[in-house]
């Protein structure tokens, strides 16, 4: 479900087919909670599923932490930069193409993919196809959705070397293997440092598309709940609202029932090191 579609199922729930009482804005900042919720309870059965790996570029050796940054496990320099992806399309046979200008990988390397928006099935870690030097495909992908924008790419190196945390007082301005944290930043002791950075970290839900498409009817549901206006008992619509709230309670039990039996902890790579553990 879009955010369209989660708007209109809660103004049928709480009858009310147009901004009156409760607002567009209302509804939208009640379903990012209910994705905020979603994702703590699939974190209590698998506290790595939101784990993410990203390359971060900057201009210095100062870098900011992703936005759904809670945790850093792991920093790595990646010798070099980061490639920008610019488009991804359907390759003719099913498969995603990717957009990488001079992108410079070898046929069959493994890269991860993150911030596509719209083809968001390319974001991931993928073994590739070499078409040509500014594209490539995805091996087991399907493509779904049409691009929009946005994305970068970085080949999984063997050998990128882990840059370890100390704590500020340590910093010696010129050591390119550690990094501390200042504030929502980290920054590699060394002023000189250019390459870009990989981080591994642990991340949460923060958008409709970070839950997984067979539990999205929990969010209308919650944000029904917290939202309808219940008549007073003796008002004649009082009984159909209580069976609203019955019906979307259930729904919210049947979903969180559900994560419960099949979730369990992720048993994929949580490291950099780890994509080559086979």
């Amino acid at each position: 479900m879009n955010q369209t579609e989660i708007t209109a199922a809660v103004r049928l729930g709480i009858k009310e087919p147009k901004p009156r009482r409760v607002s567009d804005t209302t509804i939208l900042s009640t379903t990012l909670r209910a994705v905020k919720l979603l994702g703590l309870k699939i974190k209590e059965k698998d506290p790595g599923y939101f784990n993410e790996r990203k390359a971060i570029t900057s201009n210095s050796n100062v870098f900011s932490f992703p936005s759904d940054c809670k945790k850093i496990n792991n920093i790595w320099d990646y010798d070099g930069d980061a490639i920008v992806i610019t488009g991804a399309a359907d390759n003719g046979d099913g498969l995603v193409r990717i957009t990488a200008v001079d992108h410079g990988f070898a046929d069959e390397a493994v890269v991860t993919i993150h911030d596509v928006t719209g083809t968001v099935e390319a974001n991931g870690t993928w073994k590739i196809t070499y078409v040509d030097e500014d594209t490539f495909d995805l091996l087991g992908s399907t493509f779904a959705i049409t691009y929009v924008s946005g994305g970068m790419v970085f080949e999984e190196k063997q050998d990128m070397l882990e840059i370890t945390k100390i704590e500020m007082a340590e910093q010696t301005g010129s050591d390119p293997q550690k990094w501390y944290p200042r504030k929502r930043q980290i920054v590699v002791d060394d002023t000189g440092f250019l390459d870009d950075i990989i981080v591994d970290y642990e991340g949460a839900a923060a958008a409709i598309t970070d839950i997984p498409d067979e539990y999205h009817e929990f969010l209308p549901s919650w944000v029904i709940i917290n939202l309808i206006e219940m008549p007073k008992q003796d008002d004649p619509e009082y009984a159909d609202a209580v069976k609203v709230k019955a019906l979307h309670e259930g729904i919210i039990q049947m979903v969180t029932d559900d994560i419960a039996r099949s979730f369990k902890t992720s048993s994929g790579p949580s490291l950099i090191r780890n994509v080559w553990a086979d």
